[in-house]
Protein backbone atom coordinates (compact mmCIF):
# COMPACT_ATOMS: atom_id res chain seq x y z
CA UNK A 1 0.00 0.00 0.00
CA UNK A 2 1.41 3.38 -0.95
CA UNK A 3 1.82 6.10 1.66
CA UNK A 4 -0.93 8.23 0.04
CA UNK A 5 -3.36 5.31 0.34
CA UNK A 6 -2.37 4.76 3.98
CA UNK A 7 -2.99 8.41 4.79
CA UNK A 8 -6.35 8.29 3.02
CA UNK A 9 -7.28 5.19 5.05
CA UNK A 10 -6.20 6.81 8.31
CA UNK A 11 -8.19 9.92 7.42
CA UNK A 12 -11.27 7.82 6.74
CA UNK A 13 -10.91 5.80 9.93
CA UNK A 14 -10.41 8.93 12.02
CA UNK A 15 -13.16 10.90 10.31
CA UNK A 16 -10.76 13.62 9.20
CA UNK A 17 -10.99 15.53 5.96
CA UNK A 18 -7.55 16.09 4.46
CA UNK A 19 -7.10 18.48 1.57
CA UNK A 20 -4.82 17.48 -1.33
CA UNK A 21 -2.05 19.91 -0.35
CA UNK A 22 -2.16 18.69 3.25
CA UNK A 23 -2.06 15.08 2.04
CA UNK A 24 1.07 15.74 -0.02
CA UNK A 25 2.77 17.33 3.00
CA UNK A 26 1.76 14.38 5.19
CA UNK A 27 3.13 11.94 2.60
CA UNK A 28 6.45 13.81 2.56
CA UNK A 29 6.54 13.97 6.38
CA UNK A 30 5.78 10.27 6.77
CA UNK A 31 8.37 9.33 4.14
CA UNK A 32 10.91 11.41 6.03
CA UNK A 33 10.01 9.84 9.38
CA UNK A 34 10.11 6.30 8.00
CA UNK A 35 13.43 7.06 6.30
CA UNK A 36 14.82 8.12 9.66
CA UNK A 37 13.48 4.93 11.25
CA UNK A 38 15.25 2.90 8.55
CA UNK A 39 18.50 4.71 9.43
CA UNK A 40 17.97 3.86 13.11
CA UNK A 41 17.55 0.19 12.19
CA UNK A 42 21.08 0.25 10.76
CA UNK A 43 22.63 1.20 14.11
CA UNK A 44 24.70 -1.44 15.90
CA UNK A 45 23.18 -1.50 19.35
CA UNK A 46 24.16 -5.06 20.27
CA UNK A 47 27.74 -4.06 21.07
CA UNK A 48 26.74 -1.14 23.30
CA UNK A 49 26.39 -1.38 27.04
CA UNK A 50 23.47 0.39 28.59
CA UNK A 51 22.95 1.87 31.99
CA UNK A 52 19.81 0.49 33.50
CA UNK A 53 18.02 2.43 36.18
CA UNK A 54 16.32 0.34 38.80
CA UNK A 55 13.66 2.04 40.88
CA UNK A 56 13.72 1.10 44.51
CA UNK A 57 10.27 -0.10 45.50
CA UNK A 58 10.43 1.97 48.70
CA UNK A 59 10.34 5.17 46.65
CA UNK A 60 6.88 4.41 45.24
CA UNK A 61 3.72 5.61 46.87
CA UNK A 62 1.31 3.14 48.35
CA UNK A 63 -1.95 2.65 46.46
CA UNK A 64 -4.81 3.53 48.74
CA UNK A 65 -8.43 2.92 47.85
CA UNK A 66 -10.55 5.88 48.88
CA UNK A 67 -14.28 5.47 48.82
CA UNK A 68 -16.59 8.05 47.31
CA UNK A 69 -19.54 9.58 49.05
CA UNK A 70 -23.01 8.66 47.89
CA UNK A 71 -23.42 12.16 46.39
CA UNK A 72 -20.18 11.77 44.41
CA UNK A 73 -21.27 8.33 43.22
CA UNK A 74 -24.66 9.66 42.06
CA UNK A 75 -22.98 12.59 40.25
CA UNK A 76 -20.65 10.27 38.35
CA UNK A 77 -23.44 7.86 37.43
CA UNK A 78 -25.65 10.77 36.29
CA UNK A 79 -23.00 11.80 33.74
CA UNK A 80 -23.52 8.55 31.80
CA UNK A 81 -26.46 8.18 29.40
CA UNK A 82 -27.40 4.69 30.62
CA UNK A 83 -26.45 1.73 32.75
CA UNK A 84 -26.74 -1.68 31.08
CA UNK A 85 -28.50 -4.67 32.59
CA UNK A 86 -25.03 -5.96 33.57
CA UNK A 87 -24.39 -2.73 35.54
CA UNK A 88 -21.92 -1.42 32.97
CA UNK A 89 -21.80 2.30 32.25
CA UNK A 90 -22.72 3.24 28.70
CA UNK A 91 -20.60 6.14 27.44
CA UNK A 92 -21.65 8.91 25.05
CA UNK A 93 -20.75 8.29 21.39
CA UNK A 94 -17.54 10.00 20.36
CA UNK A 95 -17.69 9.46 16.60
CA UNK A 96 -20.72 9.34 14.35
CA UNK A 97 -18.72 8.02 11.39
CA UNK A 98 -19.34 4.35 10.59
CA UNK A 99 -16.51 2.46 8.90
Amino acid sequence: MEMKERIDLLAELSGLKIEDDEREKLVADMDSILGYVDKLKELDIESKSYIRVIIDGDDCREDVVVGASEAERRAVLASFPAITKDNLLEAHAVLDHKV
